[in-house]
């Protein structure tokens, strides 16, 4: 062996770091909070809804989904056998070949999610989108939005690193002064899809994924979805593999301390998690043995409630408020307070570190909730509609999608819950602040957990009226599931308190959000630190590291898990190959034109829409001969 690393945190840049360490001859322990492997990635059983034998209804803290530009999380995945078979877990993603925008107003907009490469197939294009419901957006406002995709794709590294950083993409596509829909449908895109507001979400990042997302329209796998719940045919095959190839992996195990000796660490606490959730059933800290599809079928409890674990290296790979929590002594999920003083040992070892208690405020929320569905009396089959949907009415800025009939075809729904469930509604709630439900004229995180079920409800039956084969019923409903990381203030230990978007609110009522989601705000770029630390043998790998990902996703936490083990490589002065890394990849054709606006910024110049003849008449003929199948 090269060595024993320590990893923090069994969630995707865990296992991720776990996977190529192994690859590379190194020893692997990881320490997971939860009593589930798979971190915020994770899918569990809807507790005590299995009867007669049959599993509990599955359920997740939200769906996964893996658009065109993913490319670490993509190769690790085809790195990883399913199972005993010859397939490996890519094989267990499938393309969702459709979208839709939701309205209360009139039937879905249907949009494909793959564009064609031809001329033939755009003007099959042209006549189905002739025949969707029109959005009515101002004169000019189409253009003007689609000017500021191009204003991005032909601006200069430096620029959106600059600039662009410390705009909000609200007023970059000046949406203040555009109409009602122009808000809807294109400039709270961002809420639906990232959890972040789009009144601060900076404009390099929203701009540079907007961009990629957009170009991944034209790739042969523009978007995927597991084809069943992700632990079943995604992290348990993997936790297997891992396993079977010698990895310690430990749950119910909470990292509360680093010990450092002469500028290094020389050991970690960890201590038995008190993570409650309803249906858990081991709750010691405990080393997983084995596992299959559905979960741990063998593990070992330790009888101690605290440890201390040593290794040559160590890697925290915890989101970014639980590392808050090692740097700083006084943070808790109610204080405000951007700056402390009160730094533990870890984080005056390396004060570049302490960016990061700043940095967990730029969280929100964007938390699952399942509906069970069942066919109606009368109807002649269960609701049901291809693809991701945008509900964009809602002011829960709810996405959606039904699982089960196109896109779980291995998974017979009969064996869980009471056998009579036939499709799920996975919704993603991504505005608890914001916006006012349409029942109660609250935001969300002021109800109760039955209250935001209503409200969702009833706000999918609405979207869905219009769409006879999707039309919801209350008839249809069998089961509903909440994400368990909301929970009442109460019952987190924080007496009548919870903390959301800076504000402390004093109602016994209210919800607490156990997991929020890293976003990334103006001018937070320059908090997030590096893989490598100034502390010798600390790496970190986590979704708030700065990647080219540039995004608080499951493939931006899978490549800094990459950087973090190409680090213990260069320190350990391995000859083992690195693990590779991708760069956002844009057209060649457009490098002309960044060319030509990184003159400008270097002379201090603004972005400009004038260039050399040349460039525009050479991208228009490189683009007609593509449709012309040159």
């Amino acid at each position: 062996m090269a060595g024993k690393v320590v990893v923090i945190g069994g969630g995707i840049a865990g296992l991720s770091a776990a996977h190529h360490l192994l690859d590379k001859g190194f020893e692997v322990e990881v320490f997971e909070h939860h009593d589930i492997p798979g971190g915020k990635a994770r899918s569990l059983g809807c507790a005590d809804t299995g009867t007669d034998g049959r599993h509990d209804l599955p359920a997740e803290h939200g769906f996964r989904f893996f658009p065109a530009y993913y490319r670490h999380i993509i190769d690790t995945m085809a790195s990883t056998p399913y199972w005993n078979t010859d397939q490996n877990i890519v094989d267990q993603l499938i393309t969702v070949e459709k979208a839709s925008f939701n309205s209360f107003r009139h039937r879905p907009n249907i949009v494909p999610a793959k564009l064609p490469h031809d001329a033939g197939g755009f003007y099959k294009l042209w006549k189905f989108v002739r025949n969707q419901p029109k959005i009515k957006f101002k004169f000019g406002e189409s253009f003007f939005y689609a000017m500021r995709i191009w204003q991005i794709m032909t601006s200069c590294q430096e620029r959106r690193d600059d600039e662009y950083e410390q705009t909000p993409w609200w007023h970059f596509i000046d949406a203040e002064n555009k109409s009602l829909n122009y808000q809807r449908y294109l400039a709270n895109m961002t809420r639906t899809l990232v959890a972040a507001d789009p009144r601060k979400v900076s404009t390099r990042t929203n701009g540079n994924v907007w961009v990629q997302t957009l170009l991944g329209f034209w790739d042969e796998f523009p978007d995927r979805i597991l084809r069943g719940p992700t632990n079943e045919v995604w992290i348990h095959p993997w936790l297997k593999y891992l396993l079977d190839r010698g990895l310690k992996y430990n749950i119910n195990a909470t990292a509360t301390e680093f010990h450092l000796k002469d500028g290094a660490i020389s050991a970690v606490t960890i201590e038995q998690s008190r993570n409650v959730r309803p249906g858990k059933k081991i709750e010691r800290i405990a080393r997983v043995l084995d596992c299959d599809r559905y979960g741990i079928t063998d593990y070992q409890t330790i009888d101690s409630e605290s440890l201390q674990v040593s290794g040559d290296y160590y890697i925290s790979a915890v989101p970014v408020e639980r590392m808050a929590k090692l740097l700083c002594s006084n943070t808790d999920p109610t204080d405000t307070t951007p700056f402390t003083t009160e730094w533990t040992e870890l984080a005056e070892a390396d004060p570049a570190l302490q960016k990061i208690e700043q940095l967990r405020h730029s969280v929100a929320w964007m938390n699952g909730l399942q509906f069970y569905l069942k066919a109606s009396p009368g109807q002649p089959h269960v609701p049901d509609m291809p693809g991701h949907s945008i509900n964009v009415d809602s002011p829960f800025a709810l996405t959606t999608i039904f699982q089960c009939v196109h896109y779980w075809p291995d998974v017979n729904m009969a064996d869980y819950g009471d056998g009579t469930v036939q499709n799920i509604l996975s919704v993603d709630i991504s505005d608890w602040v914001d916006g006012r439900g349409r029942l109660y004229n609250k935001p969300a995180f002021e109800l109760t957990r039955e209250q935001v079920m209503e409200e969702v409800w009833t706000d999918v039956k609405t979207s869905l009226r219009h769409w006879p084969q999707a039309k919801l019923e209350d008839e249809n409903l069998v089961h509903w599931c909440l994400d368990y990381d909301i929970v009442y203030a109460l019952d987190s230990g924080i007496a009548g308190m919870g903390k959301i978007e800076g504000m402390v609110r004093n109602q016994e009522a209210i919800l607490q959000n156990k997991e929020p989601l890293l976003v990334n705000r103006v001018n937070t770029w320059r908090l997030r630190p590096q893989a490598q630390t100034a502390i010798d043998n600390l790496l970190l790998a986590s979704d708030y590291v700065q990647t080219l990902t540039d995004l608080a996703t499951m493939e931006g936490a899978n490549e800094a898990a990459r950087h973090a083990v190409n680090a213990v490589l260069d320190k350990t002065g391995s000859d083992q190959p690195r693990c590779e890394v991708w760069p956002l990849e844009e057209p060649e054709a457009f490098k002309p034109f960044r060319e030509y606006d990184r003159k400008r910024y270097f002379k201090q110049k603004p972005w400009s829409n004038w260039w050399p003849i040349w460039m525009p008449i050479r991208l228009m003929g490189q683009g007609l001969a593509k449709l012309a199948g040159f």
